[in-house]
């Protein structure tokens, strides 16, 4: 079930690694990297079919995380 969570909620688990990535660590990821990830939850009644659809709303990028990926596949 984990595995699932991380890959629906990308953007957070990516979030998270930003931070641990970081040094100093920073005091408030959220605010400093922040966005907005919805589950909007539909129900077919026809089909008894559960809709779910992630929205994401975000602006910045994850430095220290794409440096890392980059540094690990080029030696940077």
């Amino acid at each position: 079930m984990q595995d699932i969570i991380k890959d629906v909620f990308l953007m957070s688990y990516m979030r998270d690694i930003e931070a641990r990535l970081r040094n100093p660590k920073p005091s408030s990821i959220e605010e400093e990297i922040p966005f907005w990830e919805f589950l909007d939850i539909e129900f077919d009644k026809n089909k008894k079919l559960f809709i779910l659809q992630l929205t994401i709303h975000k602006n910045q990028v994850f430095l220290s995380y794409l440096k890392d990926l980059l540094g690990r596949q080029y030696s940077i």
